[in-house]
């Protein structure tokens, strides 16, 4: 789920892999609720043959949307990740899993709204990482503070056995930021923060990489020590 070519921690090349700038997608198989990028529901049989992804509301200078790094395919929807680390779904969005504030299904690529993220704008930037689970999908927010490295996750779409890790249950169609571990010395055995890094520190321990499950979650902690051994 990280992007291609590149070391998850440090954002250099990685050994043994070539670095690439991006590219486009191609896709194939059911296109039942547009899960394919090509505009419609049609599943006309299934797609045999790989198609290209459209460009939807990507700056891609072409039809076709470019310029990804990786890319993951859920339930019915499907996520792309691009070079300037931001996010385009599409495909079913009965749960919001889109991230784009709706619960419309959407046949071309549209942009992941910021959500609980302090991104500048309206869209979620400075991901490195993405996961679609079956209805939900979760992302890995990277950000060099020159002091050390802030990580963030970020879930949207079904929460009904609590996969967002927010503490609750409901489902979101905007990003929400996942909760820490349970601090049992606190007492009361709820989150006292965010699971992540704040950067202000090159001792924290980092989230290097993020995996969604049908209605599970993942995330990878890595510590300092790790990280420099690497």
């Amino acid at each position: 789920q990280t992007s291609i070519g590149t070391d998850p921690v440090t954002g250099a090349p990685a050994a043994g892999n070539v670095q690439y700038n991006g590219g486009e997608i191609y896709a194939f198989g059911s296109n039942s609720s547009a899960q394919l990028g090509q505009g419609d529901h049609v599943s006309r049989g299934g797609y045999a043959t790989p198609v290209q992804v459209l460009k939807g509301q990507s700056a891609s200078d072409t039809y076709f949307i470019n310029n990804v790094i990786a890319i993951s395919a859920g339930g019915d929807f499907s996520m792309a990740l691009r070079t300037d680390g931001t996010v385009y779904t599409w495909g079913d969005n009965t749960y919001g899993q889109l991230g784009d504030g709706t619960t419309d299904v959407r046949g071309l690529p549209v942009q992941m709204l910021k959500g609980a993220s302090e991104s500048g704008d309206l869209y979620v930037h400075n991901v490195v990482s993405v996961s679609a689970g079956v209805s939900h999908a979760l992302l890995l927010v990277r950000i060099e503070t020159g002091v050390g490295v802030r990580t963030e996750v970020y879930a949207v779409g079904q929460n009904d056995q609590g996969q967002l890790g927010n503490w609750n249950t409901n489902n979101s169609s905007a990003l929400v930021r996942v909760r820490s571990a349970v601090d049992e010395s606190v007492g009361s055995g709820r989150p006292t923060g965010f699971l992540g890094s704040t950067g202000q520190s090159a001792d924290e321990e980092i989230v290097v990489d993020v995996v969604a499950g049908d209605k599970k979650s993942f995330a990878v902690v890595e510590s300092p020590t790790a990280s420099s051994n690497q």
